[in-house]
């Protein structure tokens, strides 16, 4: 069985470093509630960018790596949740990672039934792609094939794909650079 979410994504490019804020905005899109910018998402989840692409932002970010090691945006329960409380957004988003998930097959099937958007953090290498820590969408799940078809942000990208989800887990896992990543679940209040 296939299980998608209704009514689907309208893809959105993101902006350099910007594939959380994008798949926020995929979310708010889907759920036709007022959309917010990358830029602004991004403030409000910590963006750091790389100082050769400051010149392509209106705002300022900072331009030295997290904590973790990298570019990009600091995804928490708390930072998720600011943004829909700021802009009074009848959503919660909880963060996951997948240590904690005993079987992910069955969390992405009772999440989909239940119409959340069910956003991947995951290491591009880990799905046999160039790149590091990225953000998608899952779109659509086949139960019968594990195949999971994921929207990707990326301007350099297939807008999806489809990728094994014992894959998916492993890409989301330590092992590629020693962040271990997840799930974020996104539904109504």
């Amino acid at each position: 069985m296939i299980l998608k979410l209704e009514p689907a994504y309208i893809p959105v490019v993101q902006q350099k470093s910007c594939c959380v804020p994008c798949c926020i905005q995929w979310v708010l899109l889907r759920r036709r509630l007022p959309l917010i910018s990358q830029e602004e998402i991004g403030k409000m989840l910590d963006l750091h960018i790389s100082p050769e692409f400051s010149h392509l932002f209106i705002n300022k970010f900072l331009t030295t790596k997290h904590t973790w090691g990298g570019y990009g945006t600091n995804v928490t329960n708390k930072t998720l949740n600011t943004i829909f409380k700021k802009y009074k957004l009848p959503l919660e988003g909880e963060y996951i990672h997948i240590n904690e998930i005993k079987t992910p097959k069955e969390f992405i099937i009772k999440n989909l039934r239940e119409n959340n958007d069910v956003l991947v953090l995951f290491t591009r290498t880990g799905i046999g792609q160039k790149g590091g820590g990225h953000m998608g969408t899952i779109m659509e799940f086949d139960t019968a094939t594990d195949e999971v078809l994921l929207g990707d942000s990326s301007p350099n990208r297939l807008k999806k794909y489809v990728t094994k989800l014992d894959k998916l887990i492993d890409a989301m896992s330590n092992k590629w650079d020693g962040s271990e990543r997840g799930f974020v679940i996104i539904k109504e209040k």
